[in-house]
C-alpha cells in the first residue's frame, strides 16, 4: 500500500491512481505477505513498473541492494 504521509494512517485508494509524484518527493509504502509460516522479509529492490511483470519498461527504482 502506498501512503500519503509519513503516519501511514490512511493507505491511498484505487480512486487515487495513478499517483504523481514530482522529483525528490518521499513516498511512503507497506509491504507484507500473507502466510501461515514464520518468515523473514526484507526488501533488498523495489521498482515500479506500468504493470505487475518485473521486467516492463520503463522502470523506476525505489531501493536497489538493500
Amino acid at each position: 500500500d502506498f501512503y500519503g504521509n509519513s503516519s501511514f494512517a490512511t493507505p491511498f485508494t484505487e480512486q487515487d491512481y495513478p499517483l504523481s509524484l514530482a522529483l525528490n518527493e518521499f513516498v511512503y509504502l507497506q509491504y507484507s505477505v500473507a502466510s501461515s509460516a514464520d518468515l523473514v522479509i526484507m526488501a533488498e529492490n523495489c521498482k515500479a513498473t506500468k504493470d505487475a511483470s518485473f521486467y516492463s519498461w520503463p522502470q523506476y527504482t525505489f531501493l536497489q541492494n538493500g
